[in-house]
């Protein structure tokens, strides 16, 4: 088990994300081990064109707002959602505050399209991620990014970019704020020591 000044010094040589893996070396030293009946994984998620719609809202519970200017950007950028899309809610803060919340929504298209003044075309890479799958009820995102945070300190990775949740909206159906998340996940990297 990682002592918590080992993890500490490790998480203070990543930049990306430090202040995370600070919280989360001090969480896992706290109560000894990952929260009962969280599953954390590796897997890469495959390269893919996303439309997003990114803005800093009033509370992190106001993330509607930007899947409905999405929805209805779609149309005027020209982009058409896959028959099952991707549907991902990215946390842009270190944490998930509670006021003036930094969140990306993007959702997967069939092709690339010319950007809009309401809604980008995203190119995104394959990226590796730590995941926690979401099987029974609505996640409590502190709970689970608290989780992800110390399982990545305590298996020699760091984060590689924002945490982010997974959506798997039926067809026409918008996202709502913490509900049908299948999984969280952190885009990762070996940690170099």
């Amino acid at each position: 088990m990682d002592t918590l000044e080992a993890a500490a010094s490790r998480c203070d040589s990543v930049s990306t994300g430090a202040a995370v893996h600070r919280c989360a070396a001090r969480l896992w030293s706290s109560v000894g081990g990952p929260l009962l009946g969280t599953e954390i994984v590796t897997r890469t998620l495959a390269p893919c064109t996303m439309a997003a719609v990114r803005d800093t809202l009033p509370s992190a519970a106001d993330e509607g707002v930007l899947w409905g200017r999405l929805w209805s950007g779609l149309a005027t950028a020209g982009a058409t959602p896959v028959a099952m899309p991707l549907a991902l809610t990215v946390y842009h803060d270190d944490f998930l505050l509670s006021r003036n919340a930094d969140l990306e929504v993007l959702l997967e298209v069939a092709r690339p399209f010319e950007d809009t003044e309401a809604v980008h075309c995203r190119q995104v890479p394959a990226t590796l991620v730590a995941c926690s799958r979401q099987d029974d009820g609505e996640p409590e995102l502190h709970t689970v990014f608290d989780a992800l945070g110390r399982w990545i300190a305590r298996n020699g990775y760091r984060f590689a970019g924002p945490m982010f949740s997974v959506h798997r909206p039926e067809p026409g159906i918008v996202p709502q704020a913490g509900r049908g998340i299948v999984e969280v996940c952190a885009p990762v990297s070996l940690l170099q020591l």
